[in-house]
């Protein structure tokens, strides 16, 4: 049998010659067509997952994404990467040998939270970096590489761990979108509403034709994200180059489903209880809302605010909280100016003195006694890539009942629509669910700040809500809808154009 090799065109950048990215790139939080057809979570969860990553001796800048894994409890996640196979090689196409992983910096939270392309504030990189990452598998056909990183992820890193799906499903329809690193830059995004296609010389690659963005040097390992917001493939190589935005809309993939079927390795990491099945398996994308146990928590704390529109923070334990710990400046925790953190713990919370450090101009919340369920993960295949609502644990708010273990199909709080959209500062908000309880509707603008609150008493499925904020400036604000019965809330974005 012979066996063709394809020398790709490789998206990594090298650190050297690195420079922003081209300016038809899009900001990550400043994408003019989030709405209509990329999904809200793709900013508020998605986003959180992807990181830029630096391999030494060869492999050069890429992007990598956070991968959920199918266990029983978030809190039981490895910290699973996806990326491309030829980041993690010495040579310029990946094909050398396996370059420094145990070196390999990583990255999280390197974007801006508005439409400016200079990183802000300048140079903040470093804030948010872990070192060092395993070998998992890979596969040259794919150019997928699926790794493990060595340092646990930081609560206050705001990891959100993406969803994915080795179903042979594409579905002719809906958005696909990439979250990227293009040139060693600030987190850019790209979509497009043409189906994807199989790639028909290479079976194992997808192509994908961008209609809004591009990809570029950097942008390699990214991963693409199907119409319900799941890793179906890593971008290998593409046509841009750092000089003309007309070329980069179109980019090869490696197709996830081809290496779940070839990858036993990688089976038994996402899915340790039914790694056998090669076929029809999928998981929902989750974060780690409560911390099992104690938690102890340092390091340094920075606003959110310079790298999204939220600049609130809250970690959650379920047991007691220890906020630094005596012994040594290694062991401080400092929250600095302007960033706002929320502390709740189910049992106490330890502040060490000396040792946490607020300093002024920041926000600092604690709350002990405030308890909370570890977030269970489901169990159940998901043979058609729809996303499920099934979670393993089941309560009756109305009767005043806390979580406990069982099966329960939960519904959305509500579907929202906001019309129009982008708009001059008036708007409608309509709900599409089901819920009868009061809600409450924050506008929160770039920086955080919480700029206007009111409280409805109902908002029932079919009513609408008008809001009118013509005196403030054109810009991207966040439209926070609570229920201030269960305490589930729902952001969506308010583009307001003057």
């Amino acid at each position: 049998m012979n066996i063709k090799i394809f020398v790709v065109f490789s998206l990594a950048a090298k650190i050297a010659t690195a420079q922003l990215a081209l300016p038809c790139n899009n900001n990550l939080y400043c994408d003019p067509a989030y709405l209509n057809p990329i999904p809200a979570d793709v900013y508020t969860k998605n986003a959180r997952s992807v990181m830029m990553i630096y391999t030494p001796n060869g492999g050069g800048q890429c992007t990598a994404t956070l991968l959920r894994q199918i266990v029983g409890d978030d809190n039981q996640q490895q910290n699973i990467i996806i990326t491309a196979r030829h980041c993690i090689h010495q040579g310029d196409n990946g094909f050398g040998p396996l370059a420094d992983i145990n070196n390999m910096e990583i990255e999280f939270n390197y974007s801006n939270p508005d439409c400016n392309v200079v990183p802000n504030p300048p140079y903040k990189t470093g804030r948010y970096k872990l070192k060092g990452a395993t070998l998992i598998d890979e596969s040259l056909f794919n150019d997928i590489a699926i790794l493990k990183l060595n340092q646990p992820i930081p609560p206050h890193f705001q990891p959100y761990y993406s969803g994915w799906t080795a179903s042979p499903l594409i579905s002719p329809s809906g958005a696909y979108f990439d979250i990227h690193h293009a040139a060693e830059d600030i987190k850019k995004i790209s979509s497009t509403t043409i189906p994807i296609a199989l790639n028909a010389p290479i079976p194992y690659r997808i192509n994908a034709i961008w209609t809004n963005g591009v990809t570029e040097q950097g942008s390699s390992g990214s991963a693409l994200f199907n119409y319900n917001r799941r890793v179906i493939g890593a971008a290998s190589f593409g046509l841009s180059n750092n000089n003309n935005c007309s070329n980069g809309v179109y980019v090869n993939f490696g197709r996830f489903l081809l290496f779940w079927m070839g990858s036993p390795a990688t089976r038994s990491v996402l899915r340790p209880n039914n790694n056998n099945n090669p076929f029809i398996l999928g998981n929902s994308g989750g974060e780690i809302e409560c911390y099992k146990g104690d938690l102890n928590l340092n390091g340094k704390y920075w606003p959110a605010g310079d790298y999204q529109p939220n600049n609130i923070i809250t970690i959650k334990c379920e047991g007691n909280m220890f906020l630094a710990q005596p012994g040594g400046s290694t062991n401080n925790l400092t929250v600095y100016p302007g960033a706002e953190f929320n502390f709740e713990a189910g049992g106490q919370i330890i502040k060490a003195q000396p040792g946490f450090y607020a300093m002024a101009g920041s926000i600092v919340s604690i709350k002990p006694n405030m308890a909370c369920t570890p977030m269970r993960m489901m169990n159940s295949i998901d043979p058609s890539d729809i996303d499920s609502n099934s979670v393993n644990y089941y309560y009756d708010e109305s009767k005043g009942e806390l979580p406990k273990e069982g099966m329960y199909s939960a519904k959305p709080v509500s579907t929202l629509q906001i019309f129009p959209n982008p708009n001059k500062g008036v708007f409608k908000v309509k709900s599409l669910g089901y819920k009868t309880e009061p809600h409450t509707f924050e506008l929160i603008d770039v920086n955080g700040r919480i700029i206007y609150s009111v409280s409805s008493n109902y908002f029932d499925n079919g009513e609408e809500e008008s809001f009118s904020f013509t005196d403030l400036p054109g810009g991207v604000y966040m439209l926070k809808i609570e229920n201030e019965v269960s305490k589930n809330a729902e952001y969506k974005r308010v583009i307001i154009q003057k």
